[in-house]
């Protein structure tokens, strides 16, 4: 697991705070609405074995690639400002009704959920673009397919598509776990980053604490620093 990344931000998008948004009180279980400021979904897929590789990007729902004996699908979707294609991605999948709530209902908390058959995860993407943002990350995992949803354009997934193009990596030759592993793991990674900018933050605060008691005059308040550091890293 990569420790280091040179690149700091992962979007170019700001998000002053990040808005929490709960569920109705006495919605049936299952029940979902759409919330005006989410994007369209755009629907990326990806077929692969250890001998070819398929890509559909930009697809349309109603036509969707089907699913292929010795074959494993990766869709990824971005946005959930659609609840009929919601829906019918989740129909076509046999997706478990509360865990689609979750995904569309994005105050969740990392969690892992295991249903008849398919696993459902929650995963946090940390950004830092004036101030901390993260994005909450769905992934379900089936016997033969893997489908990530995200809230926004952009993502870590990358690297993961550019080894999905070498036959010669052990990606291709492994099944949906292996997929969803390797996913959970770059978003892992993705904290490091941050992590580093936060350590250099408060590196610097001790340093200004240290020169006030050697008697060096200071330009703002170290204190306030460190409040302002709480607010934005608390969940």
């Amino acid at each position: 697991m990569a420790r280091r990344r040179s690149n700091l931000g992962i979007k170019s998008r700001t998000f002053a705070r990040q808005k929490i948004r709960k569920v109705t009180p006495g919605n049936p279980p299952g029940e979902f609405k759409i919330s005006d400021l989410a994007e369209q979904p755009v629907v990326d897929v990806i077929q692969f074995n250890s001998d070819e590789l398929n890509h559909w990007a930009n697809c349309d729902v109603d036509h969707l690639p089907k699913q292929r004996a010795e074959t494993v699908t990766w869709m990824n979707i971005i946005g959930l400002g659609n609840k009929e294609v919601i829906l019918k991605i989740a129909t076509q999948f046999g997706l478990h009704e509360l865990a689609v709530e979750d995904v569309v209902n994005t105050h969740q908390r990392p969690k892992f959920e295991e249903y008849v058959d398919h696993f459902y995860t929650v995963l946090r993407l940390p950004s830092h673009v004036d101030g901390l943002y993260r994005e909450q990350i769905s992934i379900f995992v089936g016997k033969d397919y893997v489908l990530t949803w995200q809230e926004h354009s952009g993502d870590c997934f990358q690297p993961i598509r550019e080894r999905l193009k070498s036959t010669k990596r052990m990606i291709r030759k492994l099944g949906s776990d292996f997929l969803a592993y390797a996913l959970i793991d770059t978003i892992v990674d993705s904290y490091f980053p941050v992590l580093e900018h936060y350590t250099g933050k408060l590196d610097q605060i001790e340093d200004e604490l240290g020169d006030e008691e050697n008697g060096d005059s200071l330009k703002h308040n170290p204190i306030v620093d460190l409040y302002r550091l709480r607010s934005e890293v608390r969940v």
